[in-house]
Parts: C-alpha cells; sequence; structure tokens
C-alpha cells in the first residue's frame, strides 16, 4: 500500500528525470490507501509519543505515514541505516 507522504519521499529521492520516472511506474503498480487519517489520528500518534518521551523520535512525514497505516490497519516496513 502506498500513502501520499510515502510516495512523495520516494520520487524525492530520484536522481534524474528518467529516474523520477521509473520511481513513478513502481509506484503505480503498487495499491493507494483507501482510507485516509483525520488531522486529529495524526496529533494523537505525535501526543502518545511525546507522552512516551519521544517527542523527536519521528518527523511530521513520518508521524504522517504512520497515521495512514493505523487507519488502514497496516503494518510500516521501513529500514535504516546507522
Amino acid at each position: 500500500m502506498t500513502v501520499p507522504p510515502q510516495v512523495l519521499e520516494y520520487g524525492h529521492s530520484a536522481r534524474s528525470r528518467e529516474e523520477h520516472a521509473e520511481l513513478r511506474e513502481d509506484l503505480d503498480e503498487l495499491l493507494a490507501a483507501w482510507e485516509h487519517p483525520t488531522e486529529t489520528d495524526a496529533r494523537n500518534i505525535q501526543q502518545a509519543l511525546w507522552a512516551s518521551g519521544l517527542m523527536r523520535a519521528a518527523a511530521a512525514n513520518s508521524v504522517h505515514i504512520a497515521a495512514y497505516a493505523v487507519v488502514n490497519d497496516n503494518v510500516i516496513c521501513t529500514s535504516v541505516t546507522i
């Protein structure tokens, strides 16, 4: 499943016009989220992070993506480079 903030981040990673076109084709084959979170959904996630002492653990886009996952009953898969 794809969601608008994730799609934009993926496209932003392209290094050329050609690569951007290829990435867009990749995303066109995936299912788009059918439910969209409300502002309250995203704010609740951000508040939960603050309440647990993780106030800077997720940037705004990440919180927005997480809100999509919650309202669509999905799991987020990501990779982190350290």
